[in-house]
């Protein structure tokens, strides 16, 4: 069975192949179909979606060549591509609605004494937007207008453009104006529209320019839609211009290394440019809806490179939305050949599927934007995670002289931190304390100092002392673990002679059913439920400290049933949660010894862990995990208590 996938929680985006062929099929070599699988696993948060029709089409709602509409072969991939956590960026152009360009642009005012409206902007509109947008009510609430309305292939005369999809300012700010007003007219409410993606180049001396970034083309539809096009008349009936979000697309630095300077030029000159008419204080954003860098022209390296320095910039540049990194896979039988992928082109031997590019894991790693709250508390140790009478709390080990241990609440929906209750007993250094809840209480268990285990009740109403403590005989040099099984509490931990170590009780009182395993283990163990299985992962003490999990067995306690060594490696704790379907998978976090980054995947019983993201967020120690939010003690000075969310589809 196919993993469950593990999505990310972001905003940023990635633009994959046509929906539909010239057969009005949905299944082809490179299709958004067939990239959907690669989409998820790289941590897209959205897909933009191109909505032609193609050879096969006449229309949105007729049948076409192949006996069905284009709507119902949309449909398809539109469900799989939500069923897998992708939101949708929808773009209406040029191939929406047949028709030249000709016709888009007849009685432009730049060039003949019309006012920029015609009946093919009309019919694109009324035929291809209004259908759209309410075919997906509730689905797709974002719409790109027109791609890249300033590009342009000659220049016979001056002031005169044709080719690639270029629309005079004039008849964009039409095509803006009409497709705000007549969705609304329809009843269709709720939708965001952006200017279609505006392309921002160097000019022939490598400079950024007003013209080269777009700015000018913006300017002059801003100036086209208010002296021709009735803009003021929509802003006063609807308290907008029709346009809620600037579209940009960014193609700089082509064949060499690109650099933040360069990347904020263009942002920051279109910015001016639709500031200049909605004020310095508008709430609208520019979305960059491409940008990419093919491996025909530069590296991978540095295709990679540029992947890394563009995502850094987005995401510090307030007004950014979020940026559609163009495209998922390489498409060599294009007209021009694309080479801009994350993932190579494939062959008809691997069904078209390819293989990583450096970009691949550096989008998993610089492009997902986790929502993430970091408290005032810092860590000495990995933080440990757990809901409780409906409310989330967080323990650590503080950075104190004592190393004390403690508890804050964690507000799920304010994503805010509750104050640091500092408890009374202390622990080690980098030895940090583990959370389960049995029979409506909360239990930790830690490491003492003289490296005694422990296992406590949180008392809410005297917070600072754990209740019924009792102090084993055992003795650690790592952190044990606790967890609920069957109505008992069981706590596992390495043994001062490297052995694996399970122990239980039934009141939290008195442990029995030691059992002390042949496993030897490199540091502490973790302990999770999935289902009806204890499961119980540990790092082996091989030169490549390889991951194992094995699952508990309650009527022979010591035999531990399908033990499998897995590829990944770590050297510090691991952290597990049920990933809910299949039952028995379960979700892992780790970090390696020699990278810092947290990876997430999926544990299937077998060897490999599939699905495998790594985040951006580093660790010191080992993460927590309770889906869907992942703790981990950061990298930063303080090294600070982190809370970030994660989905799972």
């Amino acid at each position: 069975m196919e993993a469950t996938a593990l999505i990310p929680a972001g905003n940023q985006g990635l633009v994959g192949g046509w929906v539909i062929n010239n057969s009005g099929d949905v299944s082809f070599p490179h299709s958004t179909e067939s990239q959907l699988p690669l989409m998820q696993e790289a941590g897209a948060g959205w897909i933009r979606i191109g909505f032609r029709l193609g050879s096969c089409y006449s229309d949105w709602t007729s049948n076409g060549c192949n006996g069905v509409t284009a709507l119902h072969q949309y449909d398809q991939v539109i469900n799989d591509a939500r069923s897998r956590g992708l939101h949708i960026l929808g773009l209406i152009n040029n191939e929406s609605w047949p028709g030249g360009q000709s016709l888009w642009t007849a009685n432009n005012a730049e060039n003949t004494s019309g006012n920029g409206d015609n009946p093919y902007l009309q019919a694109l509109s009324l035929n291809a937007a209004v259908v759209l947008a309410q075919h997906y009510s509730g689905i797709i609430d974002t719409w790109e207008v027109w791609n890249e309305p300033n590009t342009w292939t000659a220049n016979p005369s001056p002031g005169v453009y044709t080719g690639g999809s270029y629309l005079y300012p004039s008849n964009f700010a039409w095509l803006l104006r009409h497709m705000y007003e007549d969705t609304r007219n329809a009843g269709v409410s709720g939708l965001t529209f952006l200017s279609g993606g505006i392309t921002s180049l160097q000019d022939s001396q490598n400079r950024i320019t007003s013209e080269s970034s777009g700015a000018a083309y913006l300017t002059n539809t801003y100036q086209q839609g208010i002296k021709l096009a009735g803009w003021e008349m929509i802003k006063a009936t609807y308290g907008s211009y029709p346009l809620d979000g600037i579209g940009q697309h960014i193609y700089i630095d082509g064949f060499t290394s690109t650099n933040s300077a360069s990347i904020t030029s263009c942002l920051n000159s279109l910015r001016n440019a639709y500031v200049a008419y909605e004020g310095p204080a508008t709430p609208k954003k520019t979305t960059i809806t491409e940008f990419g860098w093919a491996t025909n022209n530069v590296s991978e390296a540095t295709q990679a490179s540029n992947l890394k320095t563009a995502y850094t910039t987005f995401k510090q540049t307030p007004y950014v939305q979020n940026a559609y990194w163009f495209d998922i896979q390489d498409v060599p039988e294009a007209t021009p050949s694309l080479y801009f992928g994350l993932q190579t082109a494939g062959s008809a031997s691997d069904n078209y599927l390819g293989v990583p590019k450096p970009s691949f894991s550096t989008y998993q790693q610089y492009a997902v934007n986790w929502p993430t709250s970091v408290s005032i508390q810092q860590a000495d140790s990995a933080p440990a995670l757990i809901a409780f009478n409906g409310t989330m709390y967080v323990g650590w080990t503080g950075r104190n002289k004592t190393h004390n241990l403690n508890l804050m609440t964690y507000n799920l929906t304010s994503q805010t931190f509750g104050p640091a209750q500092m408890l009374t007993d202390i622990t080690l250094l980098g030895s940090g304390p583990s959370l389960t809840v049995l029979n409506g209480n909360l239990y930790v268990a830690w490491m003492g100092t003289n490296h005694r285990l422990n296992i406590g009740r949180y008392n809410p109403a005297d917070p600072t002392h754990l209740a019924n403590k009792v102090t084993l005989s055992e003795s650690s040099n790592q952190a044990p673990s606790i967890a609920a099984f069957n109505g008992r509490l069981y706590l596992s931990w390495r043994g001062t002679d490297g052995h694996l170590n399970i122990i239980s009780s039934a009141d939290a009182s008195t442990f029995d059913t030691k059992v002390t395993y042949s496993a030897t283990v490199r540091t502490s163990p973790t302990l999770q439920t999935a289902n009806t299985s204890l499961f119980v992962t540990w790092e082996d003490t091989s030169a490549n400290s390889h991951i194992v999990f094995a699952q508990y067995n309650p009527s022979n306690p010591p035999v531990l049933n399908a033990i499998v060594t897995t590829t990944a490696t770590s050297t510090l704790p691991v952290s597990l949660f049920t990933a809910g379907v299949p039952a028995q998978n379960l979700i892992v976090a780790w970090r390696t010894a020699t990278d810092a980054h947290i990876n997430l995947a999926i544990y299937q019983g077998d060897q490999n862990l599939h699905n495998q993201v790594t985040t951006p967020q580093t660790t010191p120690y080992g993460p927590a995990l309770y889906m869907p939010y992942l703790s981990w003690t950061g990298t930063d000075a303080a090294q600070s208590i982190n809370v970030g969310q994660i989905n799972i589809s």
